[in-house]
């Protein structure tokens, strides 16, 4: 499983609306080819949450909400990384 690990203050992550997105390349990432998994680790709380890439991607854009087994409050959170 390929699995990409970020930090929820990383300057090429925007934040809005309860969703972070990002280019592609910014993030170190070929174009055209995505984790299945991202853990993205918040420096406040110390938690780590894990984000699972969803069968709705598009080729501009691929979508990640977190994972079923994280707590029922983080649900309403996703990224999204543009493909560049």
């Amino acid at each position: 499983m390929q699995q990409l690990n970020l930090n929820a203050l990383n300057p090429a992550l925007g934040f809005g609306d309860s969703q972070w997105t990002a280019f592609a390349s910014d993030l170190g990432l070929v174009p055209g080819v995505f984790p299945e998994v991202i853990d993205l680790l918040s420096p406040k709380s110390g938690r780590t949450l894990r984000f699972e890439r969803t069968g709705t991607s598009r080729p501009e854009r691929v979508y990640y909400r977190v994972a079923a087994d994280e707590p029922s409050r983080f649900h309403c959170l996703s990224i999204i990384i543009f493909n560049d």
